[in-house]
């Protein structure tokens, strides 16, 4: 006895074109991640190549250590020795003096109007090819007031911030160069 089966018959040809559809898929697939590889060389910068290791040295894992003293060149005395001098700020008269500055960026300076004025922290640095200068204050009328200075060669001046603390303002000024 023939039962009637529920199930429809494909038409003839039908698992041809279902294989034909599978490979058109895969070619796009493959055209498309070949496209993306194309565009990725083409517009993605290339990694460095890796640094070579001493075979003898063991592969430390995470970060390298970080240099406290990285924004120093190997020999910044040359940078340094052109903020050793006396500046004076000429819209208040306020004199600068730096007396040495040390290879690690540690500065000897004096700071009056006209009496001294304690200087808490005095730091020298390099960025790029130019000298930077940060002054604390930490005196009677000056505490934690700052100046951040840059030395200008062409001018022969110090130019930059002063954070004046007590009414957190910051005002731009310079120094010229006395002697």
């Amino acid at each position: 006895m023939n039962r009637p089966s529920n199930q429809r018959q494909a038409p003839a040809g039908s698992d041809q074109r279902h294989s034909r559809s599978i490979v058109w898929i895969g070619v796009l697939l493959l055209i498309g991640s070949a496209a993306l590889i194309l565009m990725k060389e083409r517009f993605m910068p290339a990694a460095p190549p890796p640094a070579p290791q001493d075979s003898r040295a063991p592969a430390m894992a995470g970060p390298a250590p970080t240099n406290p003293a990285a924004s120093i060149p190997p020999d910044p005395r040359p940078l340094f020795a052109k903020l050793v001098g006396r500046w004076v700020r000429p819209d208040g008269g306020y004199i600068l003096e730096i007396r040495r500055v040390e290879p690690q960026g540690r500065v000897d300076a004096g700071y009056f109007n006209p009496r001294p004025i304690r200087i808490a922290r005095a730091e020298a640095s390099v960025a790029g090819p130019t000298a930077k200068l940060f002054i604390e204050l930490q005196d009677e009328g000056y505490p934690g007031c700052t100046y951040r200075l840059a030395y200008d060669p062409v001018s022969d001046m110090l130019a930059g911030e002063y954070l004046q603390a007590a009414m957190q303002q910051t005002f731009e000024v310079v120094f010229s160069r006395l002697q």
